[in-house]
């Protein structure tokens, strides 16, 4: 089997050519060099075209979206007010990190993202300093909220999210197994019923079964530029850190452990972007989505 040599253009018809002599043959010549086109754009797409296509070995975890990709994507979101249905991702942190709620509903063919992250207010500026990211302006800018004292009481998530019930057409919310036994006692607290629970919620797995398709989706619509962020500081800052992790079969999944930093929004996002999907029966078993 031919490989590309390392030193020529990865995305090049010429790379491709050494490590395809049949090319001309046996290959569908147009759906390769577009699948050049989408690695060269989003680095999550690289690692199988290099295995797949230039019979490289590399490594299987990559960013999951290029900056000049998620900067496309930087239109103002229209209000969700605006929008149809709106679902949700949440991600719930441990009681001194970054919590994220990511809700989105589509409008002229995209989709409106509106991200809300949680941080404790006390030693916040510490915190900014320690992971050397803005926290204490973000707060000041209003693109980040804070919680009184030194951690994040779930109460302060469970009221936002019974606001946002009463004000938008929330179908689900996906949410992370993790910290679900703390935030429910206090959604019940606030008003949520037992059937609006069962109803609205979702648990959403972090492995490949549940994360791949979202991811595929997600990806799909930023290289298509069916996403309007408003380019959010602390959702952008996820998106930068954001990692993929492969298995051998091609699954993806994000990967917190392989990150420089936080993903909390971007999983989150995913999430919302999964459970869309599945609502909305874009190839998706519902059941699965616990994997």
């Amino acid at each position: 089997m031919d490989t590309a040599p390392l030193e020529l253009d990865p995305f090049s018809e010429e790379a491709i050519r050494k490590a395809n002599p049949a090319f001309d043959y046996f290959m569908n010549t147009a759906e390769v060099l577009s699948m050049a086109r989408d690695a060269e754009r989003m680095p999550s797409r690289e690692a199988e075209y290099r295995n797949l296509i230039l019979n490289q070995r590399v490594e299987a975890s990559s960013p999951f979206v290029s900056l000049n990709v998620w900067s496309a994507c930087n239109a103002p979101p229209l209000p969700l007010s605006d929008t149809g249905p709106v679902y949700g991702g949440l991600d719930l942190s441990a009681a001194r990190d970054l919590t994220a709620l990511v809700l989105i509903g589509e409008s002229e063919g995209a989709w409106q993202v509106h991200p809300t992250f949680w941080l404790p207010g006390e030693g916040l500026a510490e915190k900014a300093r320690a992971d050397r990211v803005p926290y204490d302006v973000w707060a000041r800018e209003g693109y980040l909220e804070t919680a009184p004292g030194r951690a994040i009481e779930y109460e302060w998530v469970a009221q936002y999210l019974r606001e946002v019930f009463d004000t938008h057409d929330i179908r689900q919310i996906a949410f992370d197994r993790w910290g679900w036994k703390t935030l429910r006692p206090w959604l019940l607290k606030v008003g949520f019923s037992e059937y609006m629970l069962e109803e609205h919620f979702v648990e959403f797995g972090q492995g490949y079964q549940s994360m791949s398709p979202a991811l595929r989706d997600l990806e799909t619509d930023l290289l298509n530029g069916n996403v309007a962020h408003g380019d959010h500081p602390v959702l952008k800052m996820c998106a930068a850190n954001a990692v993929v992790q492969s298995d051998p079969a091609g699954n993806r999944k994000l990967a917190k452990d392989k990150s420089s930093g936080r993903i909390d929004g971007m999983v989150a996002l995913a999430m919302a972007r999964g459970v869309a999907g599945a609502f909305a029966g874009e190839q998706y078993d519902v059941l699965a989505m616990v994997g």
